[in-house]
């Protein structure tokens, strides 16, 4: 699939419902990407892979948070077309297969961008009860950003 008017500027390469960036920059028409596409809604938050910690349970780990992905799952419940909601989703070079499996599963329109110099937006939330209140949350990693222009 290439990007809008077909002038080669951007593309991505579709395995099921996720695209995989193949060139360098951000799309410089992705309003119109988003039109073309038949998109309804796009989420352009982060996706942060998360480990959980409370006192009396194991450690979570490899759970998929962050408010892209929030907004994008919230937005597919109330849609009769799954693939109409529209994600991108800027991810490190050691970016998990599983969670991109996962991603894929949503049945969204996404758009992976990969940085082969950044680390994936990571973090480490953690509940002071087993009542999911009082918690803290730091980033364990730099978070990546869309002005990072990867």
């Amino acid at each position: 699939m290439n990007g809008p008017g077909r002038d080669g500027s951007w593309s991505c390469r579709r395995r099921s419902s996720i695209c995989f960036w193949l060139s360098s920059g951000w799309p410089k028409k992705w309003n119109a990407f988003a039109l073309s596409s038949g998109l309804l809604t796009r989420s352009l938050g982060m996706l942060i892979i998360d480990e959980i910690r409370m006192p009396s349970r194991s450690p979570l780990v490899k759970v998929i948070g962050g408010s892209s992905t929030f907004v994008s799952l919230d937005l597919r419940l109330f849609t009769q077309n799954p693939a109409s909601v529209g994600c991108i989703v800027l991810a490190g070079s050691d970016f998990l297969p599983e969670v991109e499996e996962e991603v894929n599963s949503w049945g969204t329109t996404s758009i992976l961008k990969k940085s082969t110099d950044l680390k994936s937006s990571r973090g480490l939330l953690i509940y002071e009860d087993d009542t999911f209140g009082p918690k803290t949350f730091e980033y364990t990693t730099p978070p990546i950003r869309a002005t990072q222009g990867i």
